[in-house]
């Protein structure tokens, strides 16, 4: 392998600087590293509820197991083809800044594993661990006296949240660098492994002893590279998806959007009240159930505008949100709930 990729290095030697991929391409290498670890662990859940007798371990261990796979992963990628899976199936290769070669060599390479695998795999760690001591003194008051072990762990309570910011910090104003082509990498990490992310050249696949699949030609690698895309797509979809759903509720849910709603409903005909509830269904139910909780109710109270009887938490917590009636939709508010008290019989 270094062989082959030393007849690659003459014509990278000689170039002060590749060409450097877009920040879209690095993001999209970035979705797809990401998404390998959620569909190992998917597969050994699957793995796990078919066979518990032989696969019950995988998922107890999946975290372990995948980090296993992810280090054969990328010591091959590192060592054949200079860069890891994801950026090699993006069409990119690492270059050592100080001497321009394939990041595949040595110490460079220790480097690129220990950032790509043993980082992420301790991170993982770090977060679990952070997770069980916020369960674990959520309803502990500091002491003077409490132990020593007790201490260390509210200081990793209070360290670890900043730690992650200072880095996602850092992380964000490398990518706005790169982009900005004020720098040549794009991350925390790939500025300590001492390289930069540079494009394949036609040079440089045809000097691989064996190019991997999704580079080769024909039907078959493409339908590898559609399947092995698929879950980076995905993620991002999913994470599209998820910011859209933030902003129309921060717009639906803000003074600016209820000022625009009451500006388009002007002059506009208001249609009858939506029924929340099927009117026949609540009248089906018990005389002396709720229409909202459909549990007997307790403190009855009756809403002036329709009629209905419902219990008074129910029926306050509704209309101080919604502020109608949840059977006819009429407009209602905490002035329209009138008690109902009963004698003891």
């Amino acid at each position: 392998s270094s062989s082959a990729l030393s007849a690659a290095h003459t014509a990278t030697i000689g170039a002060e600087k590749g060409a450097l991929p877009s920040l879209f391409d690095v993001l999209a290498q970035e979705s797809l590293t990401s998404s390998l670890r959620p569909a190992a662990n998917f597969l050994f859940k699957v793995l796990a509820r078919m066979n518990p007798e032989r696969w019950g371990g995988c998922s107890q261990w999946s975290e372990e197991l995948f980090a296993l796979f992810d280090l054969l992963l990328q010591h091959h990628y590192l060592k054949n083809y200079g860069a890891s899976f994801s950026e090699n199936f993006y069409g990119m290769k690492r270059v050592i800044v100080s001497s321009h070669r394939f990041a595949s060599f040595g110490g460079t390479r220790l480097r690129s594993i220990l950032l790509l695998v043993a980082w992420p795999y301790f991170k993982g760690k770090l977060e679990a661990l952070h997770e069980r001591i916020t369960e674990q003194l959520q309803y502990l008051r500091p002491r003077s006296d409490e132990p020593v072990s007790l201490k260390l762990k509210r200081i990793f309570l209070k360290l670890w949240p900043w730690l992650k910011t200072i880095f996602s910090a850092l992380g964000f104003l490398m990518q706005l660098s790169y982009a900005m082509n004020w720098s040549t990498t794009h991350s925390p990490a790939q500025w300590m492994s001492g390289t930069r992310l540079e494009r394949l050249t036609p040079e440089d696949l045809a000097a691989f002893e064996m190019q991997p699949l999704h580079h080769a030609a024909g039907i078959l690698p493409r339908l590898w590279r559609f399947f092995v895309s698929m879950p980076g797509v995905l993620s991002r979809l999913f994470g599209y998806s998820l910011f859209l759903l933030q902003f129309v509720d921060l717009f639906y849910n803000s003074d600016l959007g209820a000022q625009l709603a009451k500006q388009t409903s002007i002059g506009r005909v208001l249609k009858a009240p939506h029924k929340l509830l099927s009117e026949e269904e609540v009248m089906s139910l018990e005389t002396s159930k709720c229409p909202i909780c459909m549990c007997k109710r307790v403190n009855d109270t009756a809403l002036t505008c329709s009629g209905y009887v419902f219990c008074f938490a129910c029926i306050d917590t509704y209309v101080k949100k919604e502020s109608r009636c949840p059977v006819t939709g009429l407009p209602a508010t905490s002035a329209s709930l009138v008690r109902i008290f009963t004698s003891p019989s």
